[in-house]
């Protein structure tokens, strides 16, 4: 818009659009007809025109009035993202909800570290995962998903998730992202406990194979979507048979015990330890290459060797391990990790062998 377009061509242009959108247009209008005659337009049209916009104006803080009263009344948490993935607003209950003040919540994204968001089962939760973030990339709404967030105090709050994509006219792509929330904590508290105790190995207190393959589909479905390949080590103890034989079984559970306890020092937190069965344990390994997956087996068969276990002395293990490849399953590369600790039994043990 130029200054030297005549009145006529302004509110020509103005015809043909929304007014409440075109504040400066219409200030230019109002500063040029002060200096302009245009036998066109006459001084009562210009009033009408004011007057419809103050009109108009005046309805549109009316609308926002409202919209703002409605949001900050609602029990559930609620928080606008841009494009970009950034809060730009949120209403009370989100703040009480997240433990979160308004500086700690403006402009923070949902990747931000500071979330540490978490599964049911207490693994991290990975940010392309997160509802807002699959709605803002693909405009497809989420629906009560259920995730863990720390908040400043130490606490953790369990909310379930819905997003909805904001979706203009003109822009196929979200320009933003509506996500409500609500607690779910005291609910999920009961659930949660359940959800331990079954998914977990009474002796030595890591995860069963019930949890083991739970997390292991979730990871080889981010696989799956992002190529961040995944890892599996498997491994035993070597002639574990005969220590319960020579020293009895409360001894073979110490060792086994011992052995979980050694094992957890060399792995990351999300890394996932799980007891497969009998003395044969397995390590889900996300976003792991499987030369690193190799080094980190060696390591753990090196310090597993290296203990002196009460009563037994040195026991040794061996190792199996593959990495996803594409269009795997499941079943598959459960079936390559266990072929390869046969391999390993059958060349002699105490060695990490990778399929």
């Amino acid at each position: 818009m130029s200054p030297n377009d005549s009145i006529g061509e302004l509110l020509s242009r103005l015809s043909r659009t929304d007014i409440l959108q075109h504040k400066e247009l219409l200030k230019t209008l109002l500063e040029a007809g002060a200096q302009e005659k245009d036998s066109r337009i006459n001084n009562e049209l210009l009033r009408e025109l004011i007057q419809d916009y103050h009109h108009n104006a005046e309805r549109l803080r009316e609308s926002e009035h409202l919209y703002r009263s409605v949001i900050a009344a609602m029990e559930e948490g609620i928080v606008i993202y841009n494009r970009n993935g950034k809060i730009v607003t949120y209403n009370r209950s989100a703040e009480q909800i997240l433990g979160l003040t308004r500086d700690q919540l403006l402009g923070r994204t949902s990747t931000d570290p500071r979330w540490r968001a978490v599964h049911q089962d207490g693994s991290p939760y990975p940010v392309e995962e997160h509802p807002a973030i699959i709605t803002l990339q693909s405009g497809e709404p989420q629906h009560g998903v259920i995730l863990g967030v720390h908040k400043p105090d130490g606490g953790l709050a369990w909310i379930s998730v819905n997003s909805q994509p904001v979706i203009s006219a003109e822009d196929p792509h979200p320009t933003a992202v509506v996500a409500t929330f609500v607690d779910v904590s005291n609910s999920l508290s009961r659930e949660q406990e359940l959800t331990r105790v079954s998914q977990t190995d009474h002796l030595t207190q890591i995860a069963n194979r019930l949890k083991f393959n739970s997390a292991f589909e979730r990871e080889l479905r981010t696989f799956q979507r992002y190529g961040h390949v995944l890892s599996v080590l498997m491994f035993d103890i070597d002639h574990f048979k005969k220590v319960n034989d020579t020293h009895g079984h409360d001894i073979g559970d110490i060792v086994l015990v011992e052995l979980v306890e050694l094992v957890k020092t060399q792995i990351r937190e999300s890394d996932l330890l799980a007891r497969w069965g009998g003395e044969e344990f397995i390590i889900l390994l996300p976003h792991t290459e499987l030369s690193e997956a190799a080094f980190l087996g060696e390591r753990i068969r090196a310090a597993i060797e290296k203990k002196r276990f009460p009563k037994v002395g040195h026991i040794t293990c061996s190792f199996g391990l593959t990495s996803s490849v594409k269009n795997d399953t499941k079943e598959n590369i459960i079936k390559r990790t266990d072929e390869a600790l046969y391999k390993a039994k059958k060349e002699g043990r105490n060695r990490v062998v990778t399929s």
